[in-house]
């Protein structure tokens, strides 16, 4: 029985093409694979986006029509007679973020015996990441993680490097996709963030396909990302 699952749970990941990243894959045809594999996820597994905009209807207190910007930052123009006068989600899920995410946790380098040369430079590390944590804004971004944490289930911060630098940016739970047969036994290989981008700052940054941006359909809901 358990032979049957794992076959099973192999042929599927095959089928949705998530091997792009083996170094046997035909690099020409490396974007088409990750969009294969995303547009897959997207088409199969809209259980997680429909229990996602059903949270955010729980803790809103509002029908609101879908997890785009525009079909959640505006109210509904009716609002529904279903609507709780007591909110009891809205008020554990504040209470519980005022109380817990209101803390400012701070990673600290200690040495062990270390000579001074060496505690001189943890606390030059400390001080250094004290000072990434002020320039990225993220104990107000952690505050956010945490909330959406207690309304979705999970919540993310991207942490990367660009112009040199450490950045740090919020990542709706949304946007984040990943295969379930995959992470059945544990963390999964890959998370594929499918992120709105402004087609005029995507052009900015990848000059050189600036005709195939400019020919690549809009995203549902937007005429220019």
């Amino acid at each position: 029985m358990a032979n049957d699952a794992i076959s099973k749970a192999i042929d599927r990941v095959a089928e949705r093409g998530s091997c792009w990243w083996s170094p046997d894959a035909e690099k020409d045809i490396l974007a088409a694979r990750v969009m294969g594999a995303v547009d897959w996820l997207l088409s199969n597994q809209k259980y997680r986006s429909q229990a996602h905009l059903r949270h955010l209807r729980l803790y809103g207190n509002a029908e609101y029509r879908s997890l785009a910007p525009d079909g959640y930052m505006v109210q509904p123009a009716t609002p529904s007679t279903d609507r709780l006068r007591a909110n009891v989600i809205a008020a554990v899920i504040d209470t519980g973020a005022a109380k817990i995410a209101k803390n400012k946790p701070r990673p600290m380098f200690i040495t062990d015996g270390g000579s001074f040369a060496q505690q001189r430079r943890a606390k030059n590390l400390s001080k250094f990441v004290q000072g990434v944590f002020y320039e990225n804004n993220a104990y107000p971004m952690g505050r956010r993680a945490f909330r959406e944490a207690e309304i979705f289930g999970s919540g993310f911060i991207h942490v990367y490097s660009a112009e040199g630098r450490i950045k740090m940016e919020p990542v709706f739970p949304d946007e984040l996709q990943w295969d379930d047969w995959e992470a059945r036994w544990g963390a999964p290989r890959t998370f594929y963030r499918v992120k709105p981008v402004a087609r005029d700052a995507l052009i900015g940054k990848f000059p050189r396909v600036k005709r195939e941006i400019e020919d690549s359909p809009s995203m549902e809901g937007s005429t220019s990302s």
